[in-house]
């Protein structure tokens, strides 16, 4: 076998990898960096205390619903305002597999939450979140991306 048909062979070798498996490693990433993002946005919403509020709470008010409003999905952003009072991400994470359990290769992934007073609260507008959540959650993958980067050489 002459170096050009090594050549050859491997380039070929080369093609079936990225045509059979890397659609499965890009559905994999993609995966992750969206539940990695899920997890720093909600980590990062504030839960409402009345204590530092300037007026009185609603009746009834229960904290954590903008928490618990996080919504994934996959090729089209939600749209629908949901949440439910929630301090943990068990529920919102749930929900997040479950959407992404439908994501085809090069597919996208969004993560939203619809209530009416996110974007107050991504721009400064709680003093438990002063520099709001996805910005900062966008920029902590990056630098781990980064970091991951420089170890591959």
């Amino acid at each position: 076998m002459t170096n050009a048909d090594n050549a050859k062979t491997f380039a070929l070798e080369i093609s079936r990898l990225v045509k059979d498996q890397l659609p499965e490693v890009v559905v994999e990433v993609t995966k992750k960096l969206t539940l990695d993002a899920l997890r720093g946005v909600v980590r990062k919403s504030p839960v409402g205390n009345p204590s530092l509020w300037k007026s009185k709470p609603p009746k009834g008010y229960v904290g954590g619903q903008f928490r618990g409003a996080w919504q994934t999905s996959v090729g089209t952003p939600a749209t629908a305002q949901s949440g439910q009072p929630t301090s943990n991400r068990i529920d919102v994470e749930a929900q997040a597999t479950a959407a992404l359990a439908t994501l085809e290769p090069y597919g996208v992934a969004y993560i939203v939450n619809g209530l009416p007073y996110a974007e107050r609260l991504e721009n400064g507008w709680s003093t438990q979140a002063p520099l709001g959540m996805v910005q900062l959650t966008v920029q902590e993958l990056n630098q781990q991306i980064i970091e991951y980067e420089a170890t591959l050489g």
